[in-house]
């Protein structure tokens, strides 16, 4: 599409992008009030890192599980819980450099036809890092096995990585799930 049939005053595009074309578009972004650019993460360089990478998958084996249970209340949060295997591995062991957590595959609910949602964090502050609805279902809903893609915040190397979640039903309920992730090459 043509400037002229986007109707954008004042804007003309280069017909060619240069290195100082891409270096004056980033200033702008840097600038803007509340910005919170970050070169390592918000360049081209990351989001081509983002579509080629090796993912990672925890837990790391096949004999291992990785189980998030909600609050005991309907529609209440659980503590915030380190992200920790059947074998006590931990997420946050496997980030030797910043990573991306990339999806998460709903494996198997002690409860179904409910809808579930959980949250996770980064570090003693809890620094949000992204969150999930789904419903475990097998009759009227969709199957509690189920893959969804996130664009999910960076985790710092090696800080802690925590969740919570909650339950519409009240009573005990936990979830099977694996993750997976990428690593930032340094």
């Amino acid at each position: 599409m043509r400037n002229e049939e986007l109707n954008v005053p004042g804007y003309s595009p280069p017909s060619r992008l240069t290195r100082a074309d891409l270096e004056a578009e980033l200033s702008l972004i840097k600038s803007r009030g509340n910005s919170s650019y970050n070169r390592t993460i918000d360049s081209l360089e990351a989001l081509g890192e983002e579509v080629h990478h090796t993912t990672g998958i925890f837990p790391h084996n096949t004999n291992l599980t990785l189980i998030f249970t909600a609050h005991a209340n309907a529609n209440e949060w659980s503590d915030w819980t380190e992200i920790i295997d059947s074998a006590t591995n931990k997420l946050s062991d496997a980030f030797i450099t910043d990573a991306h957590l990339t999806s998460f595959l709903i494996e198997e609910c002690t409860t179904k036809e409910k809808v579930f949602m959980f949250e996770l964090s980064y570090g003693d502050a809890k620094t949000y890092v992204t969150h999930y609805r789904f419903i475990a279902g097998e009759t009227t809903k969709l199957p509690p096995i189920q893959q969804v893609r996130v664009r999910a915040f960076h985790v710092p190397a090696s800080e802690k990585v925590y969740y919570r979640m909650k339950c519409e039903q009240a009573g005990s309920k936990t979830c099977q799930l694996h993750i997976r992730y990428y690593l930032h090459r340094e």
